[in-house]
């Protein structure tokens, strides 16, 4: 007997008992998969547009936020930006290299 695909199922020889326990497991991880899918979201770099979401991981992604208060120049506005590991350490090297410059004048 084969499937649709022309491959013979390898638990079309085992008996019922065997049959219901693999497709339970089969249909427990699916449904962990689905939960997770539901659960998680995808994160992209807002600077490259790189996916920082990984199936096995999550994501691992860095976010820069800012709340600016009232009476300044941004008030009232909220910034959150995520950032994959590459553009992170861009951002870092970036500021660090600021810094030394405005403490070195």
């Amino acid at each position: 007997m084969q499937d649709g695909w022309g491959i013979k199922p390898y638990f079309i020889n085992m008996n019922k008992k065997d049959q219901l326990k693999i497709a339970k497991q089969i249909m427990r991880e699916d449904a962990i998969m689905l939960n997770k899918l539901a659960n998680d979201t995808v994160t992209y770099c807002d600077v490259c547009g790189e996916c920082c979401t990984d199936e096995t991981y999550g994501t691992e992604s860095a976010t820069l936020s800012a709340q600016w208060g009232y009476m300044s120049k941004k008030d009232g506005d909220t910034y959150n930006i995520d950032l994959c590991e590459c553009c992170f350490d861009a951002t870092i090297s970036f500021l660090k290299q600021r810094k030394q410059e405005l403490h070195s004048e």
